[in-house]
Order: structure tokens, then C-alpha cells, then sequence
């Protein structure tokens, strides 16, 4: 798998969602290393007893799925609306506006979050 700055790469049997050397990785299994942020944040992956649930699946729903802020794959954020299809990367979440839920992480884009509803 080919990969740009941003997108997704395959390094020496790692798997990460962006190139960023800044970020802070975690090990989930003995090939797979992600984002920490990017983990907590992707639809479907939790942390259950000692393990963390559905991370390879994330990891391969993003790497076909384009963020619309950016245009690169790797998008593992969705908003919750109903029939809305903007996806992002957690960087470019904040960036566009977002607004982040830190109590159930998860993310209404700008079109969808409400007026009172503050940036996270």
C-alpha cells in the first residue's frame, strides 16, 4: 500500500493513518500501530477488559475512505448524522470545526452541529 504525508502507509508491518513522527502511537497487536487519537475517535473501536475491539477494522473501512477536508484516504471519523457522509481525519476534524463529543466520542461535522454546540 502507497501512502502520502497524510495518508495511509504501510511501514517495516506497521499500519498508520497519517506519517506525522510527532504523534503518539499505540501498539494494539504485533503488526498494527495507529494514532492514539485516531483510535479513540474511530467509529466502533473500544476498549474492552484489557483489549482494544475493533481497530482492524477501522483500519481497513480507512483506508478506502477520502476525508473531505484534506481529499486523502485514511478518514476515520464520521459525523453521526443520519445519512451524512463527511468523513475526516481527527486533525482535520478540528480543523473544519467539528464539533468533537468527548463524552461518547463521536463528531457532527459543521453542517450538522448545533448553533450552542462548542467547539472541542
Amino acid at each position: 500500500m502507497s501512502g502520502t504525508e497524510d495518508g495511509p502507509t504501510l511501514r517495516r508491518g506497521r499500519q498508520r493513518l497519517s506519517t506525522s513522527e510527532t504523534e503518539r502511537e499505540v501498539e494494539v497487536s504485533k503488526e498494527l500501530w495507529v494514532h492514539e487519537t485516531c483510535a479513540t475517535w474511530s467509529q466502533g473501536v473500544y476498549l474492552g477488559g484489557n483489549r482494544v475491539h475493533g481497530l482492524q477494522e477501522a483500519v481497513a473501512d480507512a483506508a478506502h475512505l477520502i476525508c473531505c477536508k484534506c481529499k486523502l484516504v485514511g478518514a476515520s471519523l464520521a459525523c453521526i448524522t443520519r445519512g451524512c457522509s463527511e468523513k475526516y481525519h481527527y486533525l482535520c476534524a478540528v480543523e473544519k470545526g467539528c464539533h468533537l463529543d468527548l463524552e461518547n466520542f463521536s463528531i457532527l461535522c459543521p453542517k450538522h452541529k448545533k448553533p450552542s454546540a462548542r467547539f472541542s
